[in-house]
């Protein structure tokens, strides 16, 4: 079974952009204790510093879905309209595993 790759765009306001990271890095550090979690990294647009991407490898949908029932979570993406300027573009992937299979998925 493959994995699950999510990756999120978040546009933080610009007033919000300090607390927007605190509250960034609380979600990763505490994704990073869960079991199931391969991957959860978050990364600034180099060309614009008010887009956040979060990629996430998950083991498998179940662990996804455990992680998006998490209190912190929800908590988090509940409050989130104060740091960010636009809703979160969350995206879950499915990989087409064209040309070298050993490159065309996320490992």
């Amino acid at each position: 079974m493959s994995s699950v790759i999510v990756v999120g765009v978040l546009r933080l306001r610009e007033d919000r952009v300090e607390q927007a990271h605190r509250v960034i890095a609380e979600v990763v550090r505490r994704t990073h204790e869960e079991e199931g979690c391969l991957t959860y990294a978050a990364h600034t647009d180099a060309a614009d510093p008010l887009t956040v991407v979060v990629v996430e490898r998950w083991e498998s949908a179940e662990a996804l879905a455990e992680h998006n029932s998490r209190p912190y979570l929800t908590e988090a993406l509940a409050g989130a309209a104060e740091v960010l300027g636009a809703a979160p573009d969350i995206k879950v992937l499915k990989p087409l595993r064209w040309g070298d299979p050993a490159k065309a998925e996320m490992r």
